[in-house]
């Protein structure tokens, strides 16, 4: 299973076409453990992001989802993701979403920064 779970994530990235990526699943079966591994693996950066108690995140989604406001606040200084944005490293920021964000949706665009 987590073989096949991993090529289909390669095959999600190899895509030039891909469109973010929704895994659902029951609670405690490895989804957040794939991604880690799958960001440590293929990408060079890596930013996780939960919800989980993180008021000030799901904040960030209440408004609207312009990425390029929505990657402004995941790289604020007292955010997790301290590494700076640029073109040169492959990214993968991930969300772990609880119910309880039922305000978060899968996003309608491609999550790359405009020029």
């Amino acid at each position: 299973m987590q073989r096949f779970a991993m090529d289909k994530l390669i095959e999600w990235k190899n895509n030039t076409n891909r469109k973010p990526l929704v895994i659902m699943g029951a609670r405690q079966v490895g989804k957040t453990w794939l991604m880690k591994e799958f960001g440590k693996l293929y990408y060079d950066k890596v930013a996780y992001i939960s919800f989980y108690n993180n008021t000030s995140m799901s904040r960030v989604f209440e408004q609207d989802y312009d990425i390029n406001r929505i990657i402004y606040h995941l790289f604020l200084p007292d955010k997790i993701a301290t590494f700076p944005f640029t073109q040169e490293f492959l990214y993968l920021i991930f969300f772990s979403v609880n119910t309880d964000c039922f305000h978060i949706h899968p996003f309608t665009a491609p999550l790359t920064p405009s020029a």
